[in-house]
């Protein structure tokens, strides 16, 4: 009875599969064969990123996890800031040739290495007010030519992919993703 929320990304004929209670699987799909599952014990809420042998996914308190493709092990947990009040934004992440980037319902966006170290973060959500009514939303972020592109729910961001410096930033709402 409780409404399952699954994140499905595909690579080389195996489904990794993420979901709201906290599981994480791989299926061979066509061999119909199960090769792993775990359970985080903490619901996931973020797509799944893959980059090489790792796995990336978020929790719902902003943890980054860093996952081993082929066994579901934890290689590294990079903690970020918890938000008190859950709203329906999910986690977004998105990978390039050498970082991976992360934005989370705080409102904060990482750069990432590989290796789990944070080259440079920035935050989006410039309130510090964290009534219902004031929550951070955003869609999912896009890279585009060595820049990345964040709309919010109050401005559309353009930032510098290698350092994270605000290139623009338009007073723009969008209901889809750039």
């Amino acid at each position: 009875k409780i409404k399952k929320d699954l994140n499905i990304i595909i690579e080389d004929n195996i489904v990794y599969v993420a979901d709201n209670l906290g599981y994480l699987y791989a299926l061979d799909y066509l061999n119909k064969k199960l090769l792993w599952a775990k359970n985080y014990k903490i619901p996931f809420r973020s797509n799944l990123k893959i980059k090489e042998k790792k796995i990336l996914i978020a929790d719902i308190n902003n943890s980054l996890y860093l996952i081993n493709k082929g066994n579901g092990e934890k290689l590294k947990v990079i903690p970020t800031e918890e938000t008190t009040v859950k709203n329906n934004f999910t986690n977004s992440l998105a990978s390039s040739k050498d970082y991976f980037f992360y934005l989370n319902t705080y409102g904060s966006l990482y750069s990432i290495s590989d290796k789990g170290k944070i080259k440079w973060f920035i935050n989006l959500n410039k309130s510090l007010d964290v009534n219902p009514s004031n929550l951070f939303y955003s869609n999912p972020i896009v890279l585009h030519q060595n820049k990345l592109i964040v709309s919010t729910d109050l401005y559309l961001y353009i930032l510098d992919l290698d350092n994270g410096s605000m290139l623009y930033k338009f007073a723009v709402t969008s209901s889809s993703r750039p």
